[in-house]
């Protein structure tokens, strides 16, 4: 896997909120992955399902791609060109990040996804699959990897990753910014956010509580009181604004 993008469309649904997490080798997200990456998603902005959620809710429905399980009904499907396989899974609706658009390397990684079902043109990997009905299962034991970001999808975005919960705390409350969150992310396969600033208001999502992967996790719900008391209450800062950030 080379990474994913993260997207949501806001709270109104016309918005494109999005973020690039690398999960393989760096000389993997080369300039010839990175423009192929950014046509394809202006592709899907265009004319497909990432245009916005209404569009993402009608391409879906005539699209087929359903995923079973989960909470919430999501969508798969598979983009492949001469040396890169994208994985993009749709959740129209409200309470999780709108899609995920996944990337691997051809010539590196070997894929089973058509394998098991040479007919199949959509879903998600059995694997990726395990690996979310894991995340979820809290008889076993899980790995927490705490992030924040900083001016958020602007052009000065900056995030701090691989964090331990202290450590995220220390981190959110030393940045002086009007746009900034915390969140974590769970076996290296679920993310979610938990603390946001955005135009100097501060407030704690819970999002989390609709997540399978999250829901009834104790230490995620630990982890939410521990905010409440040692996260600092944001003071506005007028003379900071937002931009815009592209792939």
């Amino acid at each position: 896997m080379i990474g994913h993008v993260r997207i949501d469309f806001g709270s109104g649904g016309k918005e494109f909120w999005h973020t690039w997490w690398p999960r393989g080798k760096e000389d993997l997200n080369s300039p010839q992955f990175r423009e192929e990456l950014e046509e394809l998603v202006n592709e899907l902005r265009e004319n497909g399902p990432l245009k916005d959620l209404r569009a993402m809710y009608h391409y879906c429905a005539n699209h087929n791609g359903a995923i079973s399980g989960g909470w919430r009904q999501n969508y798969g499907y598979v983009m492949e060109t001469e040396n890169y396989r994208y994985c993009l899974r749709c959740s129209p609706g409200r309470g999780d990040y709108h899609a995920y658009l996944t990337a691997f390397d051809l010539h590196v990684q070997k894929i089973n996804m058509k394998q098991s079902n040479p007919e199949q043109e959509f879903g998600l990997t059995e694997t990726g699959k395990q690996m979310l009905q894991n995340a979820a299962d809290h008889t076993r034991s899980h790995n927490y990897s705490w992030f924040v970001f900083q001016d958020y999808n602007t052009p000065g975005e900056k995030v701090d990753r691989g964090l331990t919960l202290p450590e995220a705390i220390r981190i959110y409350n030393d940045i002086n910014s009007n746009n900034k969150r915390l969140g974590v992310m769970k076996d290296e396969v679920a993310a979610v956010d938990l603390i946001i600033t955005l135009d100097g208001k501060q407030r704690f999502l819970k999002d989390y509580v609709f997540l399978a992967s999250f829901s009834s996790d104790p230490i995620i719900a630990q982890a939410v009181e521990t905010l409440k008391n040692e996260i600092v209450e944001q003071v506005p800062d007028e003379s900071m604004e937002l931009g815009e950030q592209t792939l």
